[in-house]
């Protein structure tokens, strides 16, 4: 089983939570969040073994779908590569078969040929040979790397709590060329940003791809705003509920 980076837990699982003991929910859940991590079995026992069964299910779902989803997507990459790659062999044959319609190029051409019948009919072009596979090369690890960034915008998109406009977000994603490390810092940046009073709004929460164009997970967070009462409305209240007032006189 492949490492998840996150796990889906469903409010109907709580019917079967109640069953357990708090000691026998904590192992659980650590057990779960192993499970996800290195694929190992837990040493369960009892209704916490049967608790994690049906969730194991669901994990291994979850992880079989996120696999076909990054295949999907890694295939859909290398679709798109090969055809922008055969757009530009197009444009450049297109542009060789206009250059030998324009005789004009050959008119300087001497017609004594004499002079060429040293040369070789057949060569070894080495350098032609390397610089070929060094082009190959180069575009295999241009679209391994398109598509290693393709796999992580999936797992930002999976955790952006607004799910609209995903073409351009994958764009705006791209574009970034966002790696191991800037991925981490965004999905922490997102996790404190969906906790804060701005976000709890679906209206202000910020479009995908505005949020990645404008590097938002740079910014800096607004406090949580705590309603207080109003110093007039609090001098009103009687001294008979005041907490500093001494009620030991009534005890007598």
């Amino acid at each position: 089983m492949a490492k998840l980076s996150y796990i889906k837990l469903f409010v109907d699982y709580k019917k079967q939570f109640d069953l357990l003991s708090n000691e026998e929910l904590g192992e659980m859940m650590r057990a779960i969040f192993s499970y996800a991590q290195t694929g190992e079995e837990p040493n369960l026992t009892g209704a916490a073994m049967m608790c994690f069964s049906f969730i194991q299910t669901q994990l291994d779902r979850d992880e079989q779908e996120y696999q076909q989803k990054c295949e999907s997507n890694k295939q859909n990459a290398r679709k798109r590569w090969e055809k922008e790659e055969i757009s530009e062999t197009d444009k450049s044959e297109s542009d060789n078969i206009s250059t030998l319609e324009d005789t004009s190029v050959y008119e300087d051409i001497r017609e004594d040929t004499n002079v060429y019948e040293g040369i070789r009919e057949y060569t070894n072009d080495t350098k032609t040979k390397t610089k070929t596979k060094i082009k190959t090369k180069t575009e295999e690890e241009k679209i391994n790397k398109k598509e290693k960034v393709l796999m992580r915008f999936e797992q930002f998109w999976e955790l952006y709590p607004k799910k609209t406009a995903k073409q351009q977000a994958e764009k705006a994603f791209v574009k970034l060329g966002v790696d191991d490390g800037l991925l981490d810092t965004m999905l922490t940046a997102l996790e404190k940003q969906k906790k804060s009073s701005q976000w709890q709004q679906v209206q202000y929460i910020p479009y995908p791809a505005t949020w990645l164009n404008g590097k938002r997970w740079n910014d800096e967070l607004e406090p949580m705003k705590v309603n207080k009462l109003p110093e007039s409305y609090v001098s009103t209240i009687p001294d008979r509920y005041s907490v500093n007032k001494d009620y030991s006189a009534s005890w007598d």
